[in-house]
């Protein structure tokens, strides 16, 4: 892959491989669970998420009239809801997050109430023994409810959207994987998103103003 950066005032490109740049492998895996249960997010989750994006975008790019109905919008949102948190800052931030849940007095509290006489003395102790990850699991399962959180989905659906096509420009659009560009929130009207997907297309959404 080339990756573009901007050390001084120019743009330098640099041929490299995957494991020179900040991709990290094995991002969404479920750490000590069987292989199935590890690559759910990436395999299952995410597969169906970037199919049903990739349609409307083949349709895009194959010249068709595009109607931005229900389920094209809910296809093409909940993708680029799931583009702002496929990073590893924003996956380790939310595990992070999961993680100080199980790791407080409560989850103490509530390991004591139901172990059986046989189990570990502490909850620590019964994570250290056991294959099951809390934990891990509950950091696939916060991924998905953001993506699929309605609250998120229905403001980016509720968004006029459409292509933009820009002409005899001088220079091309870039794409890196952090491809959106957007306002500071999308609350307000006037606010926007804009993904690039060719070097002379962009789709890009706003809040309508309210008149």
């Amino acid at each position: 892959m080339c990756e573009y950066s901007r050390p001084y005032r120019e743009v330098k490109p640099r041929r490299t491989h995957s494991d020179g740049t900040g991709y990290v492998r094995g991002l969404y895996n479920v750490p000590k669970n069987d292989t199935e249960v590890s690559e759910f997010i990436e395999h299952q989750f995410f597969k169906v998420t970037d199919d049903q994006a990739a349609r409307v975008l083949q349709r895009i790019r194959d010249g068709e009239n595009v109607s931005w109905d229900t389920n094209t919008r809910s296809a093409w949102s909940r993708f680029v809801i799931s583009i702002m948190l496929r990073n590893p800052e924003h996956i380790t931030r939310l595990a992070a997050e999961v993680a100080q849940f199980f790791s407080t007095d409560e989850a103490e509290e509530r390991y004591q109430k139901i172990k059986k006489p046989d189990d570990p003395e502490t909850y620590t102790q019964h994570l250290a023994l056991s294959n099951f990850r809390p934990i891990g699991r509950a950091s696939v399962i916060a991924i998905q409810k953001v993506i699929d959180s309605p609250l998120m989905g229905g403001r980016l659906n509720a968004m006029r959207w459409s292509i933009v096509t820009f002409k005899n420009e001088r220079y091309p659009l870039l794409t890196s994987d952090r491809p959106i560009l957007m306002t500071n929130g999308l609350m307000k009207p006037g606010d926007h998103l804009a993904i690039p997907d060719r070097p002379a297309n962009a789709l890009c959404c706003h809040q309508q103003r309210r008149d």
